[in-house]
């Protein structure tokens, strides 16, 4: 057989249709045989492609023809009939092909149905009006000969991507390729060509433009090149064009009510939108009207986000509007805000449109300047229009009422806290995502029941939830609620009104995948699914053809508008499960679960050969996908030699961090590798164990780039390049870069360094965060340190404030009051962190510093309240740090289980106990004696902690509470009250000597401050 015994294939396309329609059928230009190509997989099946949002929507009729090659069956008849009969087989098999494959988008052909030298030519005929396009595709079908006689390299490279998509969405593109040549390594390069030609950084086969770059009603051309790795050399490339789709403008006020007090600071947030990412000036203004007298009032804002410092000095309803102007387009929306004098004041942060109920849904909502007394409440009012919600359904009891109460405790209403002032908290509402349902099993946990059997919020819909605030109307109903205890009958009542507007996602159809069975590695699956239902609009769908293995969910293909795909699959003794998930363009997923494909490890094949997958895609720097290949060649081989392949990929690993060491610059190609390179080692290092050598080499490549203050990135199709801060994902990855130090290596010396630079880094992080915040709030949980950067606000800085936030994982958190260190919030972020054993202390050290701002008040009090360690005894003492731990803080309060602190400046607080005790007791003779009060009393420090002296001392005693007031002309202030043990003297009997102290009511387990005070 020599270099003419190949197929080739003429696919002509006639589209018949009486308007255009988004179609394009693909067939790869080689194929190999079943002994060729470099990835040492069978390809047994020829498939064709038929792709585009109407593809699945029409008729097709096939009609096969030939042209032989060369002097293939020249003059020689049984040749000839052998020929025809071999097409008129294939003929008959591409007419009698089943409609709901083609249905599936895939025509698979055998590839024993093809002959060698003979050229195919396949007539597609789309069934409808008049011919639109006429189009021919090759086919060679390449076999050992053939690549003999060949020296250029032969390979398919086919581009699978939708037509069509917005500017909104994130587009992606992916690389489908077949190598006939002995090419060891490649990658792909990427690029946007014409007037404004831009290449794009990204060397996988997938390749994901990220939302807002293209530009409406644009059309735009993809180049993808097939490029060697050892020479550099253009092996194949292929064009996408994608049409770029206008949605226009959206705007949403969410919040439809909003409750506040006169005089008191007002924010609304508006969801504003350019869904089209175009060039036009966007015009957005603000207008107030007072309802009760129906007089204008008067506000400013030029952005989605309204402010009124001072507030409304007068009670009543106000409506707040919005207007938005762009390409003579005007949208408007409005919300009411209720203003009444002894009202709190509601604050809902931004939320975005639409939600999806897939992955839940949460309201943030502060509530400033609670009464003790005060409650909480949110709810689902039934309301034409809006879908009916029971909260008492949902799982997390989020219908509860949440009382601001001091309780019993009158005593403690001395005290400056516990007076009639007022509180903070946040109130926000959650609504998890759907639980999937008990699945049929027998369920004995009631709350786990509730929890396995919610189905979630209803797609396409539409929510009311309310905020209800009752509260005393007056301080004097208070004090007489304080005083009798009576129920409270004379109150105030706000609310706040949100509405949430669900998407659905895509309705996912069966997925199917062939064979059942087969070699790890080595064996092609196809998987195939139908068209997702979905409605008009929110196409393309991508589809997402994935895995799980290691609890840990492997996408194999993101592809748009294609429901087909062929993948090789890994070793589990457990079987694989397949998935497929379709998202559309507002990233709303919807999952189908597949079949369970049983795989078997491969005979006769040395683990090396699998290696290679990782290695290839190494050499390539798709880290990646590199990762992912030897995360799945160690889940498969975990039995057998998994040491030895953890060293191979170690020690690859290992050189790729070395080359890129010694580089002295760095290009702004040559960050976003090394940036993927260390998120990659983040990623997956848990699965792959990579040796203390490796870390540090990450650690010295991180270092080299977090001095680096500026990097290069694309924006908005720019010819030049523009300089911009570290994104959110890259300082995200250096954070936890020194996490993966601190936690692996077994150094503590370079532990301790790490800490330290991380300790001093964090502020100039929290800046960029600061800059780059959409959100109101960011946070990060790690091991050894929380953090949390929040924008503020004048209600937020002059009230207290979360470090680092509640609900994080190590459930501990001290409060903060900011006061007037800043005069102005805007624009401004506090930075809050908690670590744990820093410096050189043990346990949890407590972060808070101002962002974005130079005008901080040296002369300002900082109030903090940090949490008590229950395990420690001592009297605490509050440290803060600036190059050195100072008591420059004061010890204000010492109270449940909080210790207030006053400090002169922001930093690192840190709750230091001494252990002291009481001079020996002095017994008296008398009540006269027991009235005087020694001076200068010395110290002891005994050999056992109190602790341990209590519980050595076997004697009785009763529990006596000690009062510690200061009297003044400006009244009486309660310090401190001090339980106290009095031991008891066997052999005294002087019964007539006991002092009688006044009893109070004990304090309740819970924390009561988290309501009432702080």
């Amino acid at each position: 057989m020599n270099a003419q015994n190949l197929v080739a294939f003429i696919v002509i396309i006639t589209v018949r249709c009486d308007e255009d329609l988004s179609i394009r059928i693909g067939l790869p230009e080689y194929i190999c045989d079943k002994d060729g190509g470099v990835r040492d997989v069978s390809r047994e099946m020829t498939t064709i492609r038929l792709l585009g949002k109407d593809a699945q929507n029409v008729g097709y009729k096939f009609d096969v023809n030939f042209h032989t090659i060369g002097k293939k069956c020249q003059n020689n008849q049984r040749c000839t009939l052998l020929l025809w009969r071999s097409v008129r087989e294939l003929d008959r098999y591409l007419k009698t092909y089943p409609t709901k494959k083609l249905q599936s988008g895939l025509v698979e052909v055998n590839n024993s149905m093809f002959v060698p030298g003979i050229k195919y030519i396949l007539n597609v005929t789309l069934i409808g009006g008049t011919v639109v396009q006429e189009r021919q595709l090759t086919l060679d079908y390449v076999d050992d000969s053939v690549r003999k006689n060949v020296t250029k390299p032969m390979a398919s490279l086919f581009l699978l991507a939708p037509d069509t998509s917005y500017a909104y969405a994130a587009y992606v593109v992916s690389a489908d390729v077949n190598i006939c040549s002995n090419v060891s390594s490649f990658y792909f390069k990427w690029e946007l060509v014409g007037e404004n030609s831009t290449r794009f950084p990204s060397r996988s086969a997938e390749l994901v433009v990220p939302p807002d770059t293209f530009r409406s009603s644009l059309v735009y051309t993809i180049k993808c090149d097939l490029i060697g790795v050892e020479d550099g050399a253009t092996i194949a490339n292929s064009l996408q064009t994608v049409t770029v789709l206008s949605k226009g403008v959206l705007l949403r006020l969410p919040v439809k009510r909003l409750a506040t007090g006169t005089g008191r600071s007002v924010r609304v947030k508006a969801y504003v939108r350019d869904l089209d990412n175009s060039d036009e000036e966007m015009t957005i203004s603000w207008s107030c009207f007072e309802l009760t007298n129906n007089e204008e009032c008067q506000v400013e804002g030029d952005n989605s986000e309204l402010e009124v410092e001072s507030g409304f000095k007068n009670p009543g309803t106000y409506k707040v509007s919005i207007e938005i102007s762009k390409n003579d387009v005007t949208l408007t929306d409005s919300c009411i805000v209720e203003v009444n004098n002894n009202a709190p004041i509601v604050d809902i942060e931004e939320i975005e449109f639409p939600s999806n109920p897939s992955t839940g849904i949460e309201i943030h909502a502060s509530v400033y300047e609670l009464k003790t007394s005060c409650t909480l409440q949110w709810t689902s009012p039934a309301e034409d229009g809006y879908e009916a919600l029971d909260l008492a359904e949902v799982p997390g009891n989020v219908d509860a009422i949440v009382n601001v109460t001091t309780k019993e405790d009158f005593f403690l209403h001395e005290l400056e806290e516990f007076n009639n002032g007022t509180v903070d908290r946040r109130h926000n509402l959650i609504i998890p995502p759907p639980s999937g349902g008990t699945l049929g099993k027998i369920c004995n946990n009631p709350v786990q029941c509730e929890i396995d059997s919610w189905e979630g919020l209803k797609g396409d819909a539409k929510y009311l939830f309310r905020l209800t605030i009752t509260c005393p109307s007056s301080d004097e109903v208070l004090d007489e609620f304080n005083e009798t205890g009576a129920v409270l009958t004379d109150s105030v009542t706000a609310t706040s009104d949100v509405i949430i507007e669900t998407n659905a996602p895509p309705s996912v159809q069966d997925l199917e995948v062939a064979p059942s069975d087969g070699d790890a590695f080595l064996t092609k699956f196809i998987f195939k699914t139908s068209k997702a239902e979905d409605k008009d609009g929110d196409g393309p769908i991508l589809y997402k053809f994935g895995y799980i293995l290691g609890n840990r969910d492997v996408i194999l293909w993101n592809l748009g508008d294609v429901t087909n795909c062929e993948a090789t699959l890994p070793y589990s003794e457990d079987g694989i499960q397949t998935f497929v998930e379709g998202c559309d363009n507002f990233n709303s997923c919807g999952r189908v679960l597949g079949p369970l494909i049983q795989t078997k490890l491969p005979e006769g094949v040395d683990l090396q050969a699998i290696l290679q997958r990782f290695l290839t895609r190494m050499n390539a720097a798709d880290y990646s996908r590199a990762f992912l290949e030897g995360f799945v060649i160690l889940q498969s081989y975990k039995s057998q030699e998994e040491n030895s392949t953890r060293e191979v990929i170690s020690h690859r690993v290992a050189e790729e961090i070395d080359k890129l060491l010694k580089l002295e610059d760095y290009t702004d190609d040559q960050k976003i590798i090394a940036n993927d390179l260390m998120e990659n080692v983040n990623d997956y290092n848990s699965h792959l164990e990579l040796s203390e050598s490796v870390i540090n080499k990450v650690l010295e490549l991180r270092n080299r780039l977090s001095d680096e203050s500026e990097r290069y990135t694309q924006r908005k199709l720019l010819w030049n390049r523009v300089k911009r801060a570290s994104s959110l994902h890259d300082i995200r990855n250096y954070i936890e870069i020194s996490e993966l130090i601190i936690t692996t290596t077994n150094d503590p010396h370079k532990i301790s360094l790490e800490k330290e630079k991380l300790r001093k880094q964090l502020p100039t992080y929290m800046e960029k965060l600061c800059v780059s915040l959409k959100k109101a709030q960011f946070t990060l949980e790690l091991k050894t340190v929380i953090l949390s950067v929040e924008k503020l606000n004048k209600n937020s800085l002059n009230n207290l404030i979360s470090v680092p936030f509640e609900g994080n994982s190590w459930q501990i958190f001290a409060r903060i009051r900011l006061g007037n260190v800043v005069k102005d919030a805007r624009l401004k972020c506090v930075g809050k962190a908690i670590f744990k054993d820093y410096l050189d202390k043990t346990g949890v050290i407590y972060f808070a510093d101002i962002l974005n701002t130079s005008d901080i008040n040296e002369a300002a009090e900082i109030v903090i309240y940090l949490p008590k360690n229950k395990s420690t005894d001592g009297t605490p003492n509050c440290l803060v740090y600036r190059s050195e731990w100072r008591s420059d803080c004061k010890v204000v309060q010492n109270i449940a289980n909080y210790v207030k602190c006053s400090c002169k400046y922001l930093g690192y607080y840190y709750l230091e106990y001494s252990q002291v005790t009481d001079p020996p007791a002095v017994t008296p003779t008398s009540r006269a004696a027991a009235t005087v009060v020694p001076t200068g009393p010395e110290r002891i420090v005994p050999n056992d902690s109190l602790a341990q002296y209590r519980d050595k001392t076997k004697g009785n005693y009763d529990t006596v509470s000690y009062v510690v007031i200061v009297a003044s002309v400006i009244g009486i202030i309660v310090l401190t009250v001090t339980v106290r043990k009095i031991f008891h003297d066997d052999d005294d009997k002087e019964d007539s000597e006991t002092f009688e102290f006044p009893k109070y009511a004990q304090l309740h387990d819970e924390e009561f401050l988290n309501d009432a005070h702080i």
